[in-house]
């Protein structure tokens, strides 16, 4: 059965913003984009959100080997790159991601290996066991032997058994691909889904976080600079004339009211910024680590069942070929 997606990977592949419902800003010059007011701009900021993730994350849901070649770009550097070293990440994640990538591409090896040895790669173009050698056998026994009796009774006998033989190898590797190969992929699939996915899925919650946070505080310092404009401007009008002055006070408090609302929401943004990297800094890294730490437990569970599948097959291959050996004397 299919493990429980993590709450970690179904919050980021939601999108990553930091709260639902809170004012979310977008643009780059600081301005204030509130859910309410500006609901595109949400929508466009969880779009990239999930586009990015996707992006990175593009080759682990695949069954067998990833194919990289001098021109493909490897998702894994990729990523990395894009969330680079200074969003405080906690070591272990970066650690744990290695060890994980590691064992995902060791098992990819050895499950292509096991796929290759089970196919029948010990028949001809006729798909004949060359360890068969039909035609042999058929020389001794139509009475077109001219040798000794004794020695076609040999080859007749020694056909036979690398018939037996042959046969066992056969369905030793058949065994190889169908128990070996098929605990690997298991073991693949719980290493990418249940330990990889979910440390790429923190690092995009943080980098987006981190992004939000860095957005927020422009908007604040944007914002507090218009108050202080703002505040000039008030002083200008009550310095006006008589007759201007009652228009162009209201106008400036108006205006100033705008710029301390914008602080106020900014500031807010900012803080539950904060709020979301504390989160993911304290218990959903702990949360990642504990799912990362169990994928590879199950993952090596299932590779040390694919072994034994392996033993097994050998060890049926060894009882089978002393059985022809000992029949052969008998």
């Amino acid at each position: 059965a299919r493990a429980a997606q993590s709450p970690l990977l179904a919050r980021c592949k939601m999108g990553c913003g930091s709260s639902k419902g809170a004012p979310t800003v977008t643009d780059d010059d600081g301005t204030l984009g509130l859910a309410g007011d500006d609901e595109r701009a949400a929508q466009r900021s969880r779009a990239v959100s999930a586009a990015r993730l996707a992006a990175s994350q593009s080759t682990l849901k695949q069954a067998g080997p990833r194919k990289l070649s001098f021109l493909t770009v490897d998702p894994d550097r990729a990523h990395d790159k894009r969330i680079g070293d200074d969003l405080g990440i906690d070591s272990r994640v970066a650690n744990a991601k290695r060890r994980l990538r590691r064992l995902r591409d060791c098992i990819d090896d050895v499950s292509a290996l096991y796929a290759s040895y089970s196919k029948d790669s010990a028949a001809d173009k006729k798909g004949r066991l060359t360890l068969v050698l039909p035609e042999l056998s058929e020389w001794v026994s139509e009475g077109a032997w001219i040798g000794a009796p004794a020695v076609g009774s040999a080859v007749g006998s020694d056909a036979t058994r690398l018939v037996a033989i042959a046969q066992l190898v056969r369905a030793a590797r058949a065994g190889m691909g169908e128990k070996a190969v098929a605990e690997l992929h298991a073991a693949r699939r719980r290493v990418a889904e249940g330990g990889i996915e979910v440390l790429l899925a923190l690092e995009n919650l943080v980098l987006s976080a981190s992004v939000e946070r860095e957005a927020a505080a422009r908007a604040v310092r944007k914002a507090t600079a218009a108050r202080a404009a703002c505040e000039e401007e008030l002083e200008k009008a009550r310095g006006a004339s008589e007759a201007r002055r009652e228009a162009a006070v209201e106008k400036a408090t108006a205006a100033l009211y705008a710029a301390e609302s914008d602080i106020f929401r900014a500031e807010d943004l900012r803080r539950k910024a904060d709020e979301e990297l504390q989160r993911l800094h304290g218990e959903a890294t702990a949360e990642a680590l504990r799912a990362a730490e169990t994928a590879r437990v199950e993952a090596e569970a299932k590779v040390c069942a694919g072994a034994e599948a392996v033993r097994a097959a050998y060890g049926g291959l060894a009882e089978g070929v002393a059985r022809a050996l000992a029949a052969q004397g008998a």
